[in-house]
């Protein structure tokens, strides 16, 4: 009985440790999938950010080029017009070449006062001081523009973006602007052409772009998700149908141990009563022999005296 007990006590013992075991693995595939769903999620947002950065990069790039190559377009066409003149003047010279909504072409000078600009309200300013607007706008910062002008001034080509306010709306807010600007030499004069144009005119596509890859990524996720959801509900169904199958073979040997337990219990009791009977069958076979001893004696004794 005792080593039934142990051996009872050891299964149950071992179908607690499965049934745990059983638990710490379901707790460890809903980290993993709670891990891989973060994962996924970061994944997607830095590839959105990466790609959005990468085409808005290349968007700005290319219409940089775009500007640059129409300042060199418009340098080489002058160029052509002033050689062999020394009448000609940049300021009678205004180009009508719109760029993209509102962009424009203008001209400085070596000292970078303005030769040529669609405002003629500029033309003859200096184009670093712009005394009008810095005064007007006191609060606005036109460093950016200031380091361009200094970059033309000094005849070099390039790209860049300043903040400035267009002389063509009444608005005094700074507007981010894509500028392409090329130099202009004809003998020892240096003139520098810039190309301009609205920086909001490329975010459109960038923004539409974002939307896209927003859109790629969301529906990545989607699926990503769904497909974790899936595998964690039939991973739940699997270990909830192992922990029925260890509690019902757990209940079954509880009732099989029962079923022994009262099998011995019985088959004790049995042979505690047949003991009690074999006590009992001897002390009256010892009785029995006792009185028929005593009869025995008696009767000899008797025959003995009537002889």
């Amino acid at each position: 009985m005792k080593d039934g007990t142990m051996l009872h006590s050891k299964e149950r013992s071992s179908e607690q440790l499965r049934l745990e075991s059983i638990r710490r693995s379901a707790r460890r595939s809903r980290l993993v999938v709670v891990m891989l769903t973060l994962l996924v999620l970061v994944c997607a947002g830095a590839w959105v950010w990466i790609n959005t950065r990468r085409f808005s990069q290349e968007t700005v790039s290319l219409n940089q080029e775009h500007l640059l190559d129409i300042a060199r377009i418009e340098a080489k066409f002058l160029k052509s017009l002033l050689l062999g003149k020394t009448d000609y003047s940049l300021t009678d010279f205004t180009s009508d070449l719109v760029i993209g909504k509102k962009g424009y072409v203008w001209i400085i000078d070596a000292n970078g006062i303005v030769v040529s600009h669609p405002d003629h309200g500029q033309v003859g300013q200096n184009k670093m001081t712009m005394a009008i607007r810095k005064r007007e706008f006191t609060s606005h910062d036109w460093s950016e523009l200031d380091q361009i002008v200094r970059l033309m001034q000094r005849g070099e080509e390039g790209v860049g973006i300043y903040r400035a306010i267009w002389w063509t709306e009444d608005n005094s807010e700074m507007s981010r602007k894509l500028v392409g600007y090329a130099p202009l030499q004809v003998g020892d004069r240096l003139w520098s052409i810039a190309a301009c144009m609205s920086f909001d005119e490329i975010t459109e596509p960038i923004e539409n772009h974002t939307q896209r890859t927003v859109g790629v990524a969301g529906m990545a996720v989607l699926l990503f998700g769904a497909a974790g959801g899936t595998f964690y509900r039939n991973l739940k169904k699997e270990n909830q149908a192992l922990q029925m199958e260890v509690m019902e073979h757990k209940r079954t040997k509880e009732e099989l141990q029962q079923a022994h337990d009262g099998l011995e219990r019985r088959v004790e009791e049995r042979t505690s009563e047949l003991k009690r009977l074999e006590h009992e069958i001897v002390k009256i076979h010892d009785t029995v022999q006792g009185n028929v001893g005593r009869d025995l004696h008696d009767g000899l004794l008797q025959q003995l005296s009537g002889l």
